[in-house]
C-alpha cells in the first residue's frame, strides 16, 4: 500500500477546541522568548546567548527530523509509543511513554507560572 493511499485513510481527530488548546499552550510558553533578553543576555552576553539559542535550535531540529523519519517509515496514527513499539518493542515503548508523561506533567506547572510573568510584563 502506498503512503498516499494510507495517509488519506486517516481521520481528523482534532476539533477546533483541541487546536485552540494547543495554540494556547504554545502561547503560554512565551517565557522562552522573554528569558534570553532578561536573564541570558546580561549573564552570558550576546555571543553566549546566540550560541545557546543556536544549540537549542539544532537539538530541536534533530528531534524533528527523527519524528519526520519515523512518520515516513511507519505511516498512520502514532506517536512515541507506536514508533518505539515498532522499532524497539513493547517494554521500551512503555518506558518511553512514562518518561514522556512525566516530562509533560513537570512542564505544565512551570508554564502555568508564566501567567504572572506575562501580567507583570504587560
Amino acid at each position: 500500500m502506498s503512503q498516499e493511499n494510507h495517509s488519506s485513510d486517516l481521520a481528523r481527530y482534532l476539533s477546533r477546541l483541541d487546536v485552540l488548546a494547543l495554540s494556547l499552550g504554545c502561547i503560554i510558553g512565551w517565557g522562552a522568548f522573554v528569558m534570553p533578553g532578561t536573564t541570558f543576555l546580561p549573564i552570558a552576553g550576546p555571543a553566549g546567548t546566540v550560541i545557546a539559542m543556536v544549540l537549542g535550535a539544532a537539538i530541536m531540529l534533530i528531534i524533528g527530523l527523527n519524528y519526520y523519519t519515523l512518520m515516513h517509515h511507519y505511516p498512520g496514527t502514532g506517536g512515541v509509543y507506536a514508533y518505539t513499539k515498532a522499532t524497539l518493542g513493547r517494554d521500551h515503548a512503555f518506558l518511553s511513554s512514562w518518561f514522556l508523561c512525566l516530562s509533560y506533567l513537570s512542564l505544565i506547572p512551570q508554564n502555568a507560572t508564566v501567567f504572572s510573568v506575562m501580567c507583570r510584563a504587560i
